[in-house]
């Protein structure tokens, strides 16, 4: 009889150190889920927070200080003392397109370093490294990303909008101490290897021509605005977001005569401010919802089935104690 008593001890205890491993490991399981969840949560916080800079970086209001004025170029020349590759500003009148351009000797230098010269994954606008920096080319090309919150060239797929092209159509270019004003005439999408189209500094009339005619033809909207192989063309491209190599291209008409900028801070605000302005902006909001309300879906589902989990390890073990209670009477 003591023998069968030592035998189920020896087993009782056989269970117990069983289920004190079971609990240890369950234990551990629930802290390295934990410790997963709090790193996607770190990590989804930290790519908001990442994203919100490259955007912070690349807008307008970051180079505001540089912009020249038809009173004072001071603070423009400034800016061409830190880089000396700066050539040139932009304004597209309206939008948040306000930024200095810049050119190197290739096309891959800008796409992350800013026009101060400094790292950064927004890049800078730049002109085509075939073209001539002071925009006297037939065709000339200005490349810049298609960034968030419509930094950078992020306003240019507004332009599908007919009723937004149809409003935006001035600009400005500041080259050499000299303004030149922007006559938007049409709106292209394209693809990145179209080489018809991305073919900057065309000499030859007959292909002068051909490339207006061929320009117009693939163009979304156009204006009905008389353009020649005389005027000087301007192409601001940028990335499509809904096609790898899809282009953006707005085509503007580059000339002596200046346009009033109409739009004053408070249009530009509310034109910025409407929704087909902020999709972006509203893009990146819904995403960061849907994190954080993935996670905390994913953590309450973790939580229940731990509950659960034990809850039947509790039960298990009343039944074999039970069980245990049953045999020993």
């Amino acid at each position: 009889m003591k023998d069968v008593n030592k035998k189920e001890a020896f087993i009782d205890d056989k269970k117990e150190r069983q289920i004190k491993i079971i609990r240890g490991f369950s234990t551990i399981v629930d802290y390295v889920v934990m410790f997963i969840f709090l790193l996607l949560m770190i990590f989804g916080c930290y790519s908001i927070w990442d994203n919100n800079q490259v955007v912070g970086e690349a807008g307008a209001t970051h180079y505001e200080a540089y912009k020249p004025t038809s009173e004072d170029t001071t603070s423009f020349e400034e800016l061409q003392e830190i880089n000396d590759e700066v050539i040139a500003w932009l304004n597209v009148y309206g939008t948040q397109v306000d930024y200095p351009v810049t050119q190197a000797k290739d096309n891959s230098k800008y796409l992350n370093i800013n026009a101060k010269g400094d790292f950064s994954l927004a890049g800078s606008l730049y002109l085509d490294y075939n073209n001539n920096p002071d925009f006297s080319d037939f065709n000339s090309i200005i490349y810049g990303h298609h960034v968030e919150k419509n930094a950078m060239f992020g306003n240019l797929d507004k332009f599908q909008d007919k009723k937004v092209f149809d409003t935006y159509k001035y600009g400005n270019l500041f080259v050499r101490g000299k303004d030149y004003g922007i006559e938007f005439f049409a709106y292209v999408e394209a693809d990145a290897y179209d080489l018809r189209l991305y073919n900057p500094d065309i000499k030859d009339k007959k292909q002068q021509e051909e490339y207006l005619s061929y320009l117009l033809s693939i163009s979304t909207y156009s204006r009905d605005i008389k353009v020649s192989t005389s005027d000087r063309i301007l192409l601001l491209s940028t990335c499509a977001s809904d096609a790898t190599n899809g282009r953006y291209i707005l085509v503007g008409r580059l000339g002596d005569e200046i346009f009033k900028d109409s739009f004053s801070d408070n249009k530009i605000s509310e034109m910025n401010n409407d929704s087909s302005f902020s999709n972006s902006s509203l893009f990146g909001i819904s995403i960061f919802v849907i994190l954080i309300l993935l996670l905390l879906l994913l953590l309450l589902l973790y939580l229940w089935l731990r509950r659960k989990r034990r809850n039947d390890q509790e039960e298990a073990e009343r039944i074999e104690d039970a069980e245990g209670n049953k045999k020993m009477d």
